[in-house]
């Protein structure tokens, strides 16, 4: 079953707590009639664009035979400008740079769960803004590291990186 809903705080709250989302993350292979819920947001975070997956969360060499090290998130490729939304209901929690994601935006859904949008062009929320599941944040572009127009999309749990295509409703090979 995969609930959809813009409404996380209350999934959570039925779930008992936050680390229940972390437990639904390392159960995704449970057989068809376990009681496992799985939680799918409402939204895509790029939306009225053409999009690709172009690198998936996993473990990769880093570039020149640097150490191995794991792409916390999926990176979207879509058209510069395309527009970025806000998957579920929350708080905006920051608006920075950084040097591998670029311009970025976090926002907070509540009870642990963030949400990090970036290598964004444009950016149309500031900090402590309130926002609606599908609502815009900002627009897909080409900063930091990025080598063509992108979305870097990350799903954190207690400030862990988890996982974000099973709260996308994507089902991977083999599932």
């Amino acid at each position: 079953e995969v609930l959809r809903t813009a409404n996380l705080t209350d999934v959570l709250d039925r779930l008992g707590s936050p680390l229940a989302l972390r437990s639904l993350q390392k159960n995704q292979g449970a057989p068809p009639d376990s009681t496992l819920v799985r939680i799918a947001f409402p939204y895509w975070p790029v939306q009225n664009a053409s999009i690709r997956v172009s690198t998936r969360f996993e473990w990769s060499q880093g570039p020149s035979g640097q150490a191995a090290r794991l792409h916390e998130g999926i990176d979207l490729e879509a058209p510069e400008g395309a527009e970025i939304v806000s998957v579920t209901d929350g708080t905006v929690a920051r608006v920075a740079e950084d040097p591998e994601i670029g311009r970025f935006v976090e926002i907070d859904h509540g009870r642990g769960l963030t949400t990090v949008y970036g290598h964004t062009s444009a950016v149309v929320v500031k900090p402590g803004q309130k926002v609606k599941a599908g609502e815009i944040v900002a627009r897909v572009g080409r900063t930091g590291r990025a080598e063509t127009s992108m979305l870097h999309f990350e799903v954190r749990v207690g400030g862990k990186a988890v996982d974000p295509e099973p709260f996308l409703g994507v089902k991977k090979t083999g599932e």
